[in-house]
């Protein structure tokens, strides 16, 4: 009691501690309020010892100021990630990809078309430019609706969304290529022109540019080059039966996106720049732009005429298709 006395006598000022901190219930820089001890009012006129209830709203103002504000809980690490993109893996893609992510799985043997490796960084189906990497979105595509006309499955219904992101993750882990550099924005697709082109228009492009030649003059995937095809790994590589299922999506806009893309690893270029002729070059880019984008859209549109039903005599007198392509 004698402490308290002795605190709180009048007119007389308190040195403070160089070493001690600024008193519990009060922010740095605050101004004073008219209620506390440092007033102008208490610093002229005796004030009387404080009252218990004053001790205690201080107790209760510094406990107050100490409490922990909650924050939330943090968003899992890249290496957790990883471990469980490694756990969906082994599980499910191992056994064609290899552990390695180098294709050669225990079931590859079997398998035609050989399954991807993703040791180079190189794959087919891709909305970023021709040799470039694809983006999370691009992989998470594959994997969600698996690639028609081969051993690769969807597995959309069958794993969790995050299941399926954090394999693309570990995917992404085989290649040095997604360390040194980013996969770079979307190619631009033009519209499709109004009214639509003419089915003539793109039969006749769809010749003009080579496209006959591997895939045959009748989509069929037997064209006069198809022995030479060969893939980035130098193994033969089939072209694709244009008439079947189609791995990068049935409609005119998929197919008008893999001739503006090209399809990494196969001999399947991109037309962005290679579907004008000669004295074409000179044009103005606009100009250029429009008339690339309407002949593959006409070759696009030509390409989804060609698909037909499959069965019965048909089956049996179809064209020889050549093997399983990209």
């Amino acid at each position: 009691m004698l402490v308290l006395v002795s605190l709180a006598a009048p007119g007389r000022a308190q040195p403070q501690d160089p070493e001690e901190g600024p008193a519990p219930a009060l922010e740095p820089e605050a101004s004073p309020s008219p209620s506390t001890s440092t007033s102008p009012s208490t610093s002229t006129s005796p004030s009387p010892s404080p009252s218990p209830s004053t001790s205690t709203s201080t107790s209760t103002s510094t406990s107050t100021s100490t409490t922990p504000t909650p924050t939330p809980s943090p968003s899992p690490t890249p290496s957790l990630l990883l471990e469980r993109g490694r756990r969906v893996y082994q599980e499910h893609c191992a056994p064609c990809h290899g552990l390695a992510g180098d294709g050669n799985g225990s079931a590859a043997r079997w398998l035609k078309p050989r399954p991807r490796d993703f040791t180079r960084g190189l794959y087919k189906l891709r909305s970023t430019p021709n040799g470039a990497l694809p983006s999370d979105d691009d992989l998470l595509a594959v994997v969600n609706r698996g690639m028609p006309g081969s051993s690769m499955p969807a597995w959309e219904d069958e794993l969790g969304v995050a299941d399926r992101r954090a394999v693309v993750d570990y995917i992404k882990s085989f290649s040095p290529r997604f360390a040194r550099a980013l996969a770079p924005p979307p190619v631009a697709l033009e519209e499709a022109p109004t009214p639509a082109v003419p089915l003539a228009e793109g039969a006749l492009w769809y010749q003009q540019l080579g496209c006959g030649n591997c895939h045959g003059p009748r989509g069929r995937g037997n064209g006069r080059a198809l022995a030479t095809l060969r893939d980035d790994w130098g193994r033969h590589i089939g072209a694709a039966d244009l008439s079947g299922r189609l791995r990068s999506g049935a409609g005119a806009q998929a197919v008008y996106r893999v001739l503006m893309t090209g399809m990494n690893g196969t001999p399947m270029p991109s037309y962005a720049d290679g579907a004008l002729t000669e004295h074409e070059a000179d044009l103005a880019p606009a100009v250029r732009k429009r008339l690339v984008a309407r002949r593959l859209w006409a070759v696009a549109r030509y390409v989804v005429s060609l698909r037909r039903a499959r069965g019965g005599l048909d089956w049996l007198l179809r064209d020889t298709p050549g093997r399983a392509g990209p």
